[in-house]
């Protein structure tokens, strides 16, 4: 199970306890069927994010703020910062990297100021997505920028699939990743930083 039991200094106050509870719902959603039927009305509201990482790379993070340049080349998105909409994904990738150590960073991310970035979305994970597999093999084997052309070599942000098997066009079905790319992109993510991180309650 996954709660919310730390928070930055400076204590919760009530906007703090407002994204807490946002956040337990969402964590609470993963482990079932979502209730179907009428679910409020379209308010716009911020599109939460989850980083799955160890605890010393979380407070490099909060003290430093996001480092592009600690990407790893040969991603599925290539070098950038990844997260993911699904808490759960965050927790067992950070479990995966950091063993006892991990950590998950959440963002609240406003989508008027994320939807004013230059993205690039991939919507099909299945074995025929040309666009989905041309673009993870561009990442993983050749490890250049995105695209060849001015202002910028990289998209600001790519949303889609996580691939299993890239080499045999394999993606999980349930995953999904949203990676940043560009400085404009990681400020954006960094003062979007929830004042709390997500750990698990056994």
């Amino acid at each position: 199970m996954l709660a919310i039991i730390a928070q930055g200094a400076g204590g919760p106050g009530e906007e703090s306890s407002q994204r807490a509870a946002k956040l337990s719902a969402e964590h609470e959603t993963m482990g079932g069927s979502r209730t179907t039927g009428w679910l409020g009305r379209w308010t716009n509201g911020p599109l939460l994010l989850y980083h799955g990482t160890s605890r010393k790379s979380a407070a490099s993070i909060r003290r430093n703020g996001i480092d592009l340049d600690r990407g790893v080349g040969a991603s599925d998105f290539g070098r950038g910062f990844y997260t993911t909409t699904y808490p759960e994904q965050a927790r067992l990738w950070a479990r995966l990297k950091a063993g006892h150590e991990w950590a998950v960073l959440a963002f609240e991310v406003d989508r008027n100021a994320l939807g004013l970035l230059d993205t690039l979305c991939f919507v099909r994970h299945e074995q025929w997505a040309d666009d989905l597999w041309q673009f993870i093999w561009h990442n993983r084997l050749e490890q250049r920028p995105h695209r060849p052309n001015p202002p910028s070599l990289w998209y600001d942000v790519v949303y889609g699939p996580v691939a299993r098997v890239w080499e045999h066009r394999e993606a999980f079905p349930r995953y999904d990743q949203v990676s940043v790319h560009t400085r404009t992109a990681a400020d954006l993510l960094q003062r979007s930083l929830v004042p709390l991180e997500l750990k698990e309650v056994t």
